[in-house]
């Protein structure tokens, strides 16, 4: 990302590559003077898709108001990490994003995602997946759905939802003495929820 056009994802002007990502692009957002913004705008021109993407030390918002999936994540997603501070912003409850691996915010201060009452979907196709949130700043999820009959997602350091956790099929296991808060409603669906005490 460049941001040298707008603030519009689906600009290909704003991208180094002067291409809009695909499910096959690699991006990579660092900060920017007009950060990118996923809305009903953008998504009237491209679908937001990409494989892996990693949020350095700029901002990616999104604003809602796309029918569908907001946005589709094929590999992993990175906020921030130890020296960087990543955000992730969600502004809307309709904001749905999908992530097929694993999901890390960063320890550096400043590194958040503002989960807005929305949406993250993990659709891991196969394997095992590590989800971790840190415990502080801005960490929880809104809503949160686990996905995948031969996927099992590997919660490192704890995890919160201010709205519904769902697992359809997947296998769920948080680590050892790990505590989950759950806002809203839990539902499993046919998955597998292996707790240890702590």
């Amino acid at each position: 990302w460049t941001g040298s056009v707008d603030r519009n994802w689906s600009t290909p002007g704003n991208w180094s590559s002067n291409a809009v990502p695909n499910i096959n692009t690699d991006v990579t957002i660092p900060s920017a003077t007009n950060n990118p913004l996923i809305d009903a705008a953008s998504a009237a021109l491209a679908a937001a898709t990409c494989r892996n993407l990693n949020i350095t030390t700029g901002r990616l918002d999104l604003a809602g108001g796309v029918a569908g999936v907001d946005l589709a994540v094929k590999g992993s997603v990175s906020i921030g990490n130890g020296s960087q501070a990543g955000v992730l912003s969600v502004g809307n409850a309709d904001v749905t994003i999908e992530v097929g691996g694993a999901w890390t915010r960063g320890t550096f201060a400043g590194c958040s995602f503002i989960n807005g009452g929305g949406t993250i979907s993990f659709n891991s196709v196969s394997g095992a997946n590590s989800i971790t949130p840190q415990t502080s700043g801005n960490y929880s999820f809104g809503n949160i759905i686990f996905n995948g009959a031969t996927s099992s997602y590997n919660i490192v350091g704890g995890l919160t939802t201010t709205g519904d956790f769902t697992i359809n099929n997947a296998t769920f296991t948080p680590a050892n003495g790990i505590t989950i808060n759950i806002g809203g409603n839990f539902t499993n669906n046919g998955g597998t929820y292996t707790a240890s005490p702590s």
